[in-house]
């Protein structure tokens, strides 16, 4: 999948620079569920700002369950272009955006001895010599939400900003790699694990929307 981090931070910066000096223009610096990101604002009018965004982040989570370690990287790479609105004259706003989405989980399962369970059926850690699995999303998403805070409103300097909403991300597609160890069961552990894949997309399928808390700090010129 072509990363949107590979790709935005330039045209970002460029389109940034080159209207840094227009009035009504602010830029903004932001961290939530989403992780942390850039901002840029261009007023419209007095009820329309147009807004782009770029958030980069991975998190990594690790545990141990059962003498088994799994490892797992949660990477937030998406670039969003977005619409406020300002129905009245305070800093209320409804919010929408339409994202490039590159948001993906990857998992790594180490065995170190215990045992794993795939599809209810239990296998000791040596059969297993490595499983992995990533969790990916459409390449195009969707935000709705409401937000507090005007980055381009009335008066320049600095401002903050809240926002609360949802990321509707589609279908999930999840992928998977087994490699079987010391086990004469190859062929019935690799049928486990591709039903445990089906079941994992079929229940994340159930769960296309993903949250947004986020304070961001932006500043008008």
């Amino acid at each position: 999948m072509l990363k949107v981090s590979a790709l935005l931070p330039g045209a970002l910066l460029l389109a940034l620079s080159t209207v840094a000096q227009a009035d009504g223009f602010g830029v903004g610096l932001h961290a939530g569920l989403m992780g942390p990101g850039v901002d840029g604002f261009y007023r419209l009018n007095d009820k329309l700002v147009a807004r782009l965004s770029y958030n980069s982040y991975d998190y990594d989570y690790d545990t141990q369950e059962e003498d088994v370690d799994y490892d797992a990287t949660y990477t937030f790479d998406n670039a969003q272009l977005g619409l406020d609105w300002y129905p009245g004259a305070g800093g209320f706003r409804v919010s929408t955006a339409l994202v490039a989405n590159s948001n993906e989980l990857n998992l790594h399962a180490i065995p170190k001895g215990g045992a794993f369970d795939l599809n209810d059926t239990t296998y000791a850690g040596t059969e297993v010599k490595d499983l992995r699995a990533n969790v990916g999303y459409p390449s195009t998403a969707a935000y709705l939400g409401l937000g507090w805070g005007n980055p381009v409103g009335k008066d320049k300097g600095l401002g903050v900003t809240f926002d609360i909403g949802a990321f509707y991300m589609g279908e999930p597609e999840v992928s998977q790699q087994v490699v079987c160890g010391t086990t004469v069961r190859c062929a019935q552990l690799k049928s486990d694990a591709e039903a445990d894949r089906r079941k994992l997309e079929d229940e994340l399928s159930d769960f296309p929307f993903w949250p947004l808390v986020q304070l961001g700090l932006t500043y008008q010129f």
